[in-house]
């Protein structure tokens, strides 16, 4: 039964983890300031590498603080 109460607490540490690093508060900062911009725009404006800020923005969009639109090659 233990097991079964502890999987109730897994969206919460989702959540959680969303939160849990600063370049990902770097972009909802950013994204806060200037709400639409793109995986490209926010790599360039915080000078981060393409690569990290898309793994970041899965990140927080896994965890359900974000949420995606794609518009022809740009997400």
């Amino acid at each position: 039964m233990r097991a079964k109460k502890f999987t109730t607490y897994i969206p919460v540490e989702r959540i959680i983890k969303g939160f849990a690093n600063a370049r990902r508060l770097e972009i909802l900062m950013a994204l806060e300031k200037r709400a639409g911009l793109n995986v490209n725009d926010l790599s360039e404006g915080l000078h981060m590498d393409f690569g990290n800020t898309s793994a970041h923005i899965s990140k927080l969009y896994t965890a359900g603080i974000i949420s995606k639109k794609k518009q022809g090659n740009h997400v």
